[in-house]
């Protein structure tokens, strides 16, 4: 068989020759009008275009010469076809005016006619392809935003299987070595509440300051003699940091003791909390959630990936003349604290250090009413900072002013502290 004809073969086109296929350099043929209703037909000189994909269809185009030749044809019917009388209707050639006039007219009307709709079908088919390109293009912007999203999700899951795996390699290599001396509850124990935090607080520092009661206050409390409490103002701050990468929930939690009357137990309370560098509201908690002989203050928030979060919080609360005082952290403090207290000058204060790392005393309470204490190792978590309090009836025969020696524990074993009000942060 011969080549198939370029482009297609124009319909109701003869073949030529013996109806052979034509070759690829042949071009569409064309009938142009003529007189008679016939007439030679002839190259138009234009090849045909590219045949459209199977099922789309080619758009129909008006040409404007259509509509031209439609509007020159009835103008000149319009201009033409006064000058006919009556006297010439009725003659033979009046009467083929007259037809000739009514045929172009009719045909000039079709002609623009025939225009207006190709234009119509024209501007139809022109906005459905932008349709079908606008459509193509969000598909396109669709997928490649679907593949973005699945590759970040693919480069997620690794990263975390990555961790889940070091994370394992390392509990296993704890495992392996502690599990030597220690049983294997006991140093899972171990991992779950140290290594295995993520949110933990580089340091802490915390500030007490003791006060008596004026005449005023023990009558505003109900107390027969002021000299039994004691007011404890203190001030928090630290800060968490997330070590994970993603995005955490994190309650901050503040407890205070609270005493069993009423107006003692309402002085015992949180005067202000500001956490991220905005206040919160302490007022619509003004008696905390009261468990057993605790208020405690919760705050939900949330911590973002590696993000950090800082917290201020002032509170006050009653105490005796002689009492003690119980600082314990549930998250871990990997660069200790700093510990100071301001007290009248006729007490004995004193700390015992209920922690893993070994405190420092750096301002001894001799005559200016406070001492400072300096924790520089990390701190675990439920290890605890106890100080406390004397007065000089309830301590004998020690200075005044001074610190309480503090009984060390045996080498090796962990210090108990005095019993007294729990407090966590």
């Amino acid at each position: 068989m011969g080549d198939q004809q370029q482009g297609g073969e124009a319909p109701g086109a003869p073949s030529e020759g013996d109806g052979s296929m034509r070759d690829a350099n042949a071009t569409a043929v064309v009938a142009i009008p003529g007189g008679g209703g016939g007439g030679d037909r002839k190259d138009s000189g234009r090849a045909l275009p590219e045949p459209k994909p199977s099922g789309e269809a080619d758009p129909i185009k008006a040409p404007k010469w259509v509509g031209l030749l439609g509007a020159l044809i009835v103008f000149a019917v319009a201009a033409l076809r006064p000058a006919l009388t009556e006297a010439d209707k009725a003659t033979r050639y009046g009467y083929w005016a007259e037809v000739l006039t009514l045929f172009f007219a009719e045909l000039g009307v079709a002609l623009i006619v025939a225009y207006i709709i190709g234009w119509g079908i024209d501007e139809q088919a022109k906005r459905r392809e932008q349709r079908i390109q606008a459509a193509k293009e969000e598909q396109e912007r669709l997928r490649q935003a679907l593949e973005k999203q699945a590759e970040q999700a693919r480069e997620e899951r690794e990263r975390q299987e990555t961790l889940e795996r070091e994370k394992r390699m390392t509990q296993d290599v704890f495992r392996g070595v502690l599990g030597i001396q220690h049983s294997s509850e006991y140093v899972r124990k171990v991992i779950e509440s140290t290594l295995d935090r993520k949110i933990i607080r580089r340091q802490v520092t915390l500030m007490y300051k003791l006060s008596r009661l004026t005449a005023d206050d023990a009558a505003e409390l109900g107390v027969a003699d002021p000299t039994k409490f004691m007011f404890l103002d203190q001030a928090f701050t630290f800060e968490f940091e997330n070590l994970s990468s993603d995005k955490l929930p994190l309650p901050v939690k503040f407890a205070l003791p609270a005493r069993h009357g009423p107006k003692l137990r309402s002085a015992s309370r949180v005067l202000s909390a500001t956490i991220g560098g905005k206040a919160q509201n302490v007022e619509s908690a003004l008696g905390g959630d009261l468990k057993g002989d605790a208020k405690v203050y919760t705050w939900p928030h949330e911590i973002g990936p590696h993000g950090k979060l800082t917290v201020a919080v002032t509170a006050r609360v009653i105490k005796e003349d002689s009492d003690s005082e119980v600082w314990c952290s549930y998250f871990p403090c990997t660069e200790g604290m700093s510990l100071q207290v301001t007290a009248p000058d006729d007490l004995h204060v004193g700390m015992r250090n209920n922690t893993a790392s070994q405190e420092t005393l750096e301002m001894p309470a001799s005559g200016n009413g406070m001492a400072v204490w300096k924790i520089d190792g990390p701190i675990l978590p439920h290890n605890s900072v106890v100080f406390y309090w004397r007065t000089p009836e309830h301590d004998g025969d020690a200075p005044v002013p001074g610190l309480v020696p503090a009984v060390a524990p045996a080498k090796g074993e962990p210090g108990q502290g005095p019993g007294a009000s729990a407090e966590e942060s």
